[in-house]
């Protein structure tokens, strides 16, 4: 690691490296990655974001070049990057032993550390410098990691032992939204994490990152993100504000025009139907309120599901459901569309009235929920959920 004075924001040490970012993007440049590809630096001032999300087509090198920034802060600086993903399965050797493939390819490793390395190896979740001869074989490794892998299904069991990381100032959640993963705990495990990791340091620089351009992912509610991600388009990078004052970063890049150009042809050779949701394939501010969540600790039996409640810009489901724990309580999701002959509807937005749908709660079930309410006994899919119902609930 070259010789550089270290110097800490406002002068304590406590608060974490007051990190050269001229320098740092200098560094950078200096490796000649390709120009027309998403970098760090394509959000501006991204380290004084609390949080930066990055989502894109497929293909853009992202991951690589936030990995490549990690390596520079870490050669210069001793920061550790922390990469994290969502299950343990995927931060496997078998699953995780080509992160670095490129990075390894094109040599940034020995223009990085000045020929000190020039590769590295992965094992017991952590990366680490190395040197390879002309035979493949590792003849020098490096004693400290610079990227730990974790989970976040697992970060919990991190939390409360004696994980520490006080050199983590590079997070990187990759592939944070899923298909077919649901983690109903994704946001608070994510923070509870964080803090773990940042402790009561500023500089911390966060980043997430996924594929799929997906305004409707549950963490994108949480963050309170979802109207502005709607509002954008390809290419476009803002920065939000919270009321708490915590500034999100969020850029939504398209693909260069060499891939571009790839993906055109092989959309109309394979992908040419009209399903939205191939769209990733084929490359095409409120108050934050914590609502209490359903977890994966709760066994519960659904009671009853024919409650609906119509909001302006969506219908809730309202399960009446029992666990041993809680007793009788609310869970409140997305309704699906689907309506039966038992389905009946609140609706303060409208004067209709039938024999299934209602304007107030001054009915059997309308009293059901208002005393549930009143006991704290409702749980949500998601904090836009709360947030609807509690809206819709004033009215009804």
């Amino acid at each position: 690691m070259p010789d550089i004075k270290i110097k800490y924001i406002d002068g304590k040490k406590e608060n974490g490296i007051q990190y050269d970012w001229k320098f740092l993007r200098k560094e950078f440049q200096k490796l000649g990655t390709p120009k027309d590809i998403a970098t760090p630096f394509t959000i501006p001032k991204f380290y004084e974001n609390g949080w930066n999300i990055m989502l894109s087509e497929r293909s853009i090198g992202k991951t690589t070049n936030w990995l490549l920034l990690g390596l520079i802060m870490n050669w210069h600086y001793g920061t550790q990057t922390i990469y994290l993903r969502d299950t343990d399965n995927e931060i496997k050797p078998s699953n995780l032993k080509k992160l670095f493939d490129v990075v390894i390819q094109f040599d940034y490793i020995r223009k990085i550390t000045d020929g000190r390395w020039n590769s590295c190896f992965y094992y017991g979740k952590n990366w680490k410098f190395c040197n390879i001869d002309e035979e493949g074989k590792i003849t020098e490794k490096a004693s400290e990691a610079f990227c730990i892998c974790v989970d976040i299904l697992h970060a919990e069991i991190l939390t409360k032992s004696s994980f520490n990381a006080p050199k983590g100032d590079l997070i990187i959640y990759d592939e944070f939204i899923k298909q077919h993963i649901y983690n109903p705990n994704q946001f608070v495990d994510l923070m509870d994490f964080h803090k773990t990791v940042a402790r009561f340091r500023k500089s911390v620089v966060t980043v997430m990152l996924a594929n799929t351009i997906n305004p409707d992912a549950d963490i994108f509610h949480e963050f309170d993100i979802y109207d502005t991600l709607t509002e954008m388009e390809i290419n476009d990078i803002v920065r939000i504000s919270t009321k708490e004052g915590t500034n999100i970063g969020i850029a939504l890049i398209g693909a260069r025009q060499e891939i571009r150009k790839l993906n055109s042809a092989t959309n109309r050779l394979y992908y040419g139907f009209k399903n939205p949701k191939l769209n990733s394939i084929k490359g095409g501010e409120w108050a934050y309120v914590e609502y209490p969540h359903m977890t994966r600790d709760i066994l519960y039996e659904v009671l009853d599901n024919s409650i609906r409640i119509n909001t302006l810009s969506n219908t809730l489901k309202v399960n009446v459901c029992r666990s041993e724990a809680i007793g009788v309580f609310l869970f409140v999701t997305y309704a699906s569309g689907k309506v039966f002959d038992d389905t009946i509807f609140f609706d303060a937005n409208t004067d209709v009235t039938d024999y299934r749908t209602f304007s107030n709660f001054s009915n059997p079930v309308g009293s059901l929920i208002n005393r549930l309410v009143n006991d704290n006994k409702v749980l949500f899919a998601n904090n836009r959920v709360g947030r609807l119902f509690y809206n819709e609930l004033k009215k009804l």
